[in-house]
C-alpha cells in the first residue's frame, strides 16, 4: 500500500465518509458538517455532500455551505459543500428522558417512543451515510441516531455510562442524489450470521403488542440493535447498541450479500465489536401474491424496457430471474410483448429456489425480438407462494448482468458481474 498526501480536507465531524457514485460518475464525500442548519434537530447531525471528478479533488472542500447554514471556523470561499439531507419524522426519534423529553413513558418503554409525540422538537438525526452501487441502483445505508442508551456519567458529554442509539436503515437511489426509503415489513432485514433462528427473530420483532403498535409508526431498521429489538437484551451482547455500517457497504458472495457492521456491547469500557449479516442476493425486496391469494395468483406488466448494454457483445443471450417457487403449488410464467403483442410464452417455472434461473421459452424468438435496443414489456404471472426478486437480460449464457456488485466479492475482480463463463449453463 502506498499513501500519498493529495489534499487537505475541509472541516468535518466524525463519521464523514467517501465513496464513488457510479450513477453520477463522481467521487463523493458524505460529510457530517461542523455547523447546524436553521431548523435542524438538536445536535444537528445531518449530511453535507461534496462531489468531484477525482477523489482528491472531492476531499479538498472548503468551509462554506449552500443553504441556511452558518459555518464554524475558517472563512468561506466558493461554497462547494451542498446541504444533502437529514432524518425525517418517520425515523425512530430521540425521546428518552436524558435527551430532554418530558412526557410520560411511551408504550413498550423508552426504546419504542412514538414519533408523533412532540414531533416538532423530538426528531431523529442522521449519524452517517454510506452508499455503494449495486446493479441498477445506488444502495444507501443510513445510520439513524435515536438517542443515548443511558444518561451521561458526568457533566462531560464524553463520560457515557452506555452508548448511543444507532441502527442501520436502507434506501436506494436511481439518480445518485435523491433516496427512496420505504418501510419494510417487520423482520424483513438480513440475519446475523451464527445466530440461532430465535435470536435472529428477537433482533427484528418487538416483544410486546404495545411495543409492536408503537414501532409500526416508524421505519423498521434494516440491521437493528439488540437493546431496541429485544426488551430482554443484556449488556455484553455484541449488538447491544450503536450499530453502524462500514465503507463499501456489503460484499457479494455467491448467492448472498454480506453486510459488515460495527457495534458496541454496552459494557463499561464501550467494547467495540464487528458483526456480519447476510441477505439473499437481490433480497432487498420481492414481489409475491398476498397470502398466496388462496392458492390463486396475480400478475403485473412492466413498463417499456430496452436492452442496451454498455459493452459488447450487443446481442441478448437470455432472460434470467431471481425467483423462489419451491413452495407447493407455486409457479411463475412470463409473456414477452412487443408493441403490445405477445411474442413469446415462457415455460412455467416451478420447484425452483434460485438467484439466477434462466427462462426457457415455449415458442417465439424472445431474444431476437428485443435485440437492437427494441422496446419490449414483460407480463409476469405468479401463482401460490411464488416470490420474484429480480430479473435481467444477459449477453451471455451464464447470466451475468454486467452491473456493479457493491464492494465486490469472490469472482468479481473488476467490481462488476461480468465474469467469463462457458458457452452454456
Amino acid at each position: 500500500m502506498h499513501v500519498f498526501n493529495r489534499n487537505l480536507a475541509g472541516s468535518c465531524g466524525d463519521r464523514s465518509t467517501g465513496f464513488y457514485n457510479a450513477l453520477r460518475r463522481k467521487y463523493t464525500w458524505s460529510i457530517r458538517p461542523q455547523c447546524i442548519p436553521e431548523g435542524s434537530a438538536p445536535g444537528g447531525r445531518w449530511r453535507g455532500l461534496v462531489e468531484a471528478d477525482s477523489f482528491g479533488a472531492a476531499a479538498n472542500w472548503d468551509h462554506c455551505f449552500e443553504g441556511q447554514c452558518q459555518p464554524m471556523g475558517d472563512a468561506c470561499t466558493t461554497g462547494r459543500v451542498r446541504a444533502w439531507f437529514g432524518a425525517d419524522t418517520l425515523d425512530p426519534p430521540i425521546c428518552t428522558p436524558d435527551n430532554g423529553y418530558k412526557g410520560s413513558q411511551p408504550p413498550g418503554g423508552w426504546s419504542f417512543c412514538r414519533p408523533h409525540v412532540d414531533k416538532e422538537e423530538v426528531v431523529a438525526q442522521v449519524y452517517n451515510v454510506d452508499a455503494v452501487a449495486y446493479e441498477s441502483v445506488l444502495i444507501g445505508l443510513f445510520s439513524i441516531y435515536s438517542g443515548v442508551l443511558k444518561p451521561p456519567r458526568g457533566p462531560s458529554a464524553m463520560e457515557w455510562q452506555g452508548d448511543e442509539h444507532n441502527a442501520i436503515h436502507v434506501g436506494y437511489s436511481r439518480d445518485g442524489f435523491y433516496f427512496h426509503r420505504p418501510n419494510p415489513q417487520q423482520g424483513a432485514g438480513p440475519t446475523p450470521i451464527n445466530h440461532t433462528e430465535a435470536e435472529a427473530a428477537s433482533q427484528t420483532k418487538p416483544t410486546t403488542a404495545a411495543a409492536a403498535a408503537a414501532a409500526a409508526e416508524w421505519r423498521t431498521p434494516f440491521i437493528d440493535e439488540n437493546e431496541r429489538a429485544d426488551a430482554l437484551a443484556k449488556e455484553g451482547e455484541f449488538t447491544y447498541g450503536n450499530v453502524q455500517s462500514v465503507g463499501g457497504g456489503f460484499l457479494t458472495v455467491g448467492d448472498e450479500l454480506r453486510f459488515f457492521f460495527s457495534a458496541r456491547s454496552g459494557t463499561a469500557d464501550l467494547n467495540c465489536t464487528t458483526g456480519v449479516a447476510h441477505l439473499r442476493r437481490d433480497g432487498f425486496a420481492h414481489l409475491h401474491v398476498s397470502n398466496g391469494n388462496g392458492g390463486g395468483g396475480g400478475s403485473f406488466r412492466t413498463r417499456p424496457l430496452r436492452y442496451l448494454p454498455e459493452n459488447p457483445p450487443w446481442d441478448p443471450a437470455g432472460l434470467f430471474v431471481n425467483v423462489n417457487t419451491s413452495a407447493a403449488g407455486a409457479s411463475m410464467t412470463i409473456k414477452l410483448l412487443k408493441d403490445g403483442d405477445i411474442v413469446a410464452h415462457s415455460v412455467p417455472i416451478t420447484g425452483v429456489n434460485s438467484t439466477k434461473q434462466r427462462v426457457a421459452w415455449l415458442d417465439g424468438d424472445a431474444m431476437g425480438a428485443i435485440s437492437g435496443g427494441a422496446s419490449f414489456q414483460l407480463e409476469v404471472y405468479l401463482r401460490g407462494h411464488a416470490e420474484l426478486y429480480s430479473f435481467w437480460v444477459s449477453s451471455d449464457a451464464c447470466g451475468t448482468s454486467g452491473g456493479p456488485v457493491a464492494a465486490g466479492g469472490p469472482g468479481f475482480p473488476m467490481g462488476r458481474d461480468q465474469a467469463e463463463c462457458a458457452s452454456s449453463i
